[in-house]
């Protein structure tokens, strides 16, 4: 963990819902430095408090670590399919245009599936307890 006084110069939104932060440190020493960059691409915690907030000892901490991905799978997978539906610049609303794209994703896998079975000889659920 690094603490570091710094200022925040922007902020942006993200498609899935998050925000990208930039800051400015002060001066740092090569450690401070070289600590940061080692935390380029890893996840954690971000914590910022402001100069009027009071004494730093007052700042809540979390004690268990940041969730590995942050958001779950089909989150990003909503946010990719948002992505998809705004690039291709689809006419109509969004939900409507998702459920029809996750009804004929869940048809593709159900079709592979079935066709998975059938090489395999697996049609009868039972097969595998006969083993």
């Amino acid at each position: 963990m690094i603490k570091a006084p710094a200022i925040i110069t922007g902020v942006s939104s993200l498609r899935d819902g998050g925000l990208s932060v930039r800051l400015h440190t002060n001066e740092l020493s090569v450690q401070q430095k070289a600590e940061i960059m080692g935390y380029d691409g890893q996840f954690g915690y971000f914590l910022f408090k402001e100069n009027s907030e009071g004494d730093i000892a007052n700042l809540e901490i979390p004690k268990d670590n940041a969730p590995a991905e942050g958001k779950s799978k089909s989150q990003i997978l909503r946010g990719m399919l948002y992505g998809l539906f705004k690039a291709q610049k689809e006419a109509g609303d969004f939900e409507v245009w998702y459920r029809k794209e996750m009804d004929k994703f869940i048809t593709h896998v159900r079709q592979n599936i079935e066709a998975a079975m059938e090489s395999q000889e697996l049609g009868n659920p039972s097969h595998e307890l006969d083993n």
